[in-house]
């Protein structure tokens, strides 16, 4: 299986029986600040509403956790205007907790997760950063907006060059696995000692 496709991302981890990779793969890649995900609720964003006037962005995965929204997508090209796009689903999906009727509501954080097999960042600062996430800051003082509410971070593939033995943690081990699981006949001992990774399974190639 090609995990970087959109519809084996969306099968891997966006289906129920599959919760726990799902939160294996987010407490890998996110920082929680030491309050892990223990559980989730894997929602079908074409069922979600959202405000009014607002059409429906595309989104491979949402999750909704205690305290918040996380949208996820993989993305395998680099299309036009492709930035614009995910920071339109991080705030249509921000906006989408406010219905209809109501004169307040508290909104909880959203954080849009983007998986690509491309390099999206160029600049020289970030080259070999293969995690990055943004927030809105003081651009003089660099001095992080209180209570950020809405965070991108992205998850660039080519930028990864660990090979089998030299992974460490788990955001190295599943960024490998999503990356070379199209490659692998078995699970590799460097990654055996994870339930939810061992929960995939391989197919042979074809001789």
């Amino acid at each position: 299986i090609d995990v970087r496709t959109d519809f084996a991302f969306k099968k891997v981890f966006g289906s129920e029986e599959s919760k726990d990779i799902l939160i294996s793969f987010l407490n890998a890649v996110l920082d929680f600040d030491g309050n892990p995900i223990v559980d989730l609720t894997i929602i079908n964003p074409y069922q979600i509403p959202l405000g009014e006037g607002l059409t429906e962005p595309h989104i491979d995965i949402k999750a909704k956790l205690e305290n918040g929204t996380v949208i996820i997508e993989m993305q395998a090209y680099n299309q036009i205007s492709f930035i614009k796009q995910v920071q339109s689903n991080l705030a249509k999906a921000y906006l989408s907790q406010l219905h209809s009727g109501k004169k307040y509501v508290k909104h909880n954080p959203v954080i849009a997760l983007t998986v690509t097999d491309f390099v999206m960042l160029t600049d020289k600062k970030l080259k070999s950063s293969v995690i990055t996430s943004f927030k809105f800051m003081e651009t003089t003082q660099s001095v992080l907006f209180p209570d950020n509410q809405m965070e991108m971070v992205f998850v660039e593939l080519p930028k990864f060059e660990k090979n089998e033995s030299e992974l460490r943690s788990m955001a190295d081990k599943w960024i490998y696995f999503i990356k070379e699981a199209w490659n692998l006949t078995t699970i590799p001992e460097t990654l055996t000692d994870d339930e939810s990774i061992n929960r995939f399974k391989l197919p042979m190639p074809l001789a």
